[in-house]
């Protein structure tokens, strides 16, 4: 009886280390509404997931239609799954490493969405803002 007990908690403990170690927040307390106290990107350099560690080249359209509100499903047939591993349980950001064609060379670009407590996309950020520039010119 005491062996079983003892097995059910070790698999609920590492049940919830797994789930722990499956999130990652970058950014410092976002709030409900998901706004974030301290926005920190990841460095473009860690482990990225889904064979994206070479970022990609959005359209710049799709970019220009994001809006506050938004499902993740709808961000993701946007501008694609983010590029880093972020987590797969109550995540509430994205990042993504873009990169966009100008005067014949490739400028490399940060973009971060995040989401509300109801997973709602709510805010989009550059990690330059200069980048944003990129959009208007591509629509």
């Amino acid at each position: 009886m005491k062996t079983t007990h003892f097995r059910r908690l070790t698999l609920t403990l590492g049940a919830c280390l797994l789930m722990a170690g499956c999130t990652m927040h970058t950014s410092r307390n976002i709030s409900d509404s998901g706004k974030p106290e301290q926005i920190i990107y990841p460095d473009p350099d860690s482990k990225v997931a889904m064979g994206q560690k070479e970022g990609s080249y959005p359209d710049g359209a799709a970019l220009a239609k994001l809006r506050p509100g938004m499902t993740k499903a709808q961000v993701r047939q946007l501008i694609g799954s983010p590029h880093f591993k972020e987590g797969f349980y109550f995540v509430r950001e994205w990042d993504y490493i873009f990169h966009f064609p100008s005067n014949g060379l490739v400028r490399t670009c940060q973009f971060k969405v995040v989401f509300d407590k109801d997973y709602l996309a709510q805010h989009y950020y550059w990690r330059d803002e200069a980048c944003s520039v990129f959009v208007k010119k591509a629509m």
